[in-house]
């Protein structure tokens, strides 16, 4: 997935750096709205957390690290909460969507991008096998039961065979493997 170069590519006038992944990509938000869409964010930015001590006394903005989440998801998943809806893709690959919701189940703010991951689970543009696994998944883990059923009724349609040879990278999502062997 694409990631961040820009710091005020969500809103010029944050208070927050997230400083995301290896490649620390620089993303200006506000803190505000991360709180309201997620108790884990709520939490990091309270007083408890080292993370969230405010801006110190000149004005500069509070440096979150985050070196282990995907920069390209945590930008569309910050253009959501912050309603840019002008920079959130209308079409994504299936890996991305999946690797979307893992950033936002990690931070529990599956919610907050609930409408906008029923657009990019639209299964009827997929077609191998692997990325009807990854929206399954995807759908599994935002507990879209509708995009859930309507793709794992075309998996069904469209294979013929055992499904396990594809199942453990879905089962290390959370997947329960019972669903694979139905």
């Amino acid at each position: 997935m694409a990631e961040s170069n820009s710091q005020d590519k969500i809103t010029t006038d944050g208070d927050t750096i997230l400083v995301i992944g290896p490649d620390e990509a620089r993303l200006c938000v506000q803190s505000c709205l991360l709180e309201a869409a997620s108790k884990v964010f709520k939490a990091m930015f309270g007083p408890h957390f080292k993370e969230g001590q405010r801006s110190d006394l000149n004005g500069s903005k509070k440096e979150i690290p985050l070196p282990e989440d995907d920069a390209g998801a945590m930008t569309i998943i910050c253009a959501v909460i912050h309603y840019r809806n002008d920079i959130v893709p209308e079409r994504l690959s299936s890996s991305e969507v999946l690797q979307i919701v893992v950033v936002a189940d990690k931070y529990d703010c599956k919610v907050a991008i609930k409408y906008a991951t029923r657009h990019w689970l639209d299964h009827r543009k997929v077609v191998s096998l692997k990325e009807q696994m990854e929206l399954m998944t995807a759908a599994y883990l935002l507990g879209h039961a509708q995009a859930f059923s309507e793709i794992t009724y075309a998996m069904m349609m469209g294979h013929v065979g055992s499904y396990l040879p594809f199942a453990q990278d879905q089962i290390d999502f959370g997947v329960p493997w019972e669903i694979f062997c139905r």
